[in-house]
């Protein structure tokens, strides 16, 4: 979605169609479930979180100046409503069933947890560089730009990634 595409859509909810939602939820939401989820590793809470940062841009569409990178701003919301979200929960009691053990021979979801873990491993600057450029897909330039950091060290990080990565492509 173009700058000028996000921004009209901000002015139509403004105005009071909210129709304008549509296209920033299309575009938006799963990318969303998927960066919360990333740091939440729950996927309902992760749902929580991205349906709170569309309900709060509908709210708040009239607040807005134009937004001249809609992808990074969209990333920078999802982040600090996860990190209001984790100050929830450390409110919260939960009952940890973190020794709970299964087997499975469901191959995807083992490449899912095999990621999932290599994701947990990385550094938190290397895993905003992999939802910026893979997830949201920023090109290296603008994920530097979004992330505050250079370009050599985003391409630093992306090799770092690939190489923990490469042994996925064994798994079937």
């Amino acid at each position: 979605m173009t700058p000028k595409e996000f921004n009209d859509c901000l002015n139509r909810i403004k105005n009071g169609d909210s129709r304008g939602m549509e296209p920033i939820y299309v575009n938006y939401y799963e990318k969303l479930v998927l960066t919360a989820n990333c740091e939440l590793h729950d996927r309902g809470r992760a749902e929580e979180v991205a349906s709170s940062v569309m309900i709060t841009i509908f709210e708040n569409a009239g607040h807005y100046d134009y937004i001249n990178f809609p992808d990074a701003w969209m990333y920078k919301a999802v982040k600090f409503a996860v990190i209001r979200q984790k100050q929830r929960l450390q409110r919260e009691m939960l009952t940890d069933f973190s020794d709970f053990r299964y087997e499975s021979k469901d191959e995807g979801m083992t490449f899912g947890i095999a990621f999932r873990g290599i994701l947990e491993n990385c550094t938190s600057r290397q895993r905003e560089i992999v939802l910026l450029h893979f997830v949201y897909g920023l090109n290296i330039r603008k994920t530097a730009k979004a992330a505050g950091i250079s370009v050599s060290t985003v391409k630093r990080e992306i090799s770092a990634v690939r190489s923990r990565l490469e042994f996925l492509r064994k798994i079937d």
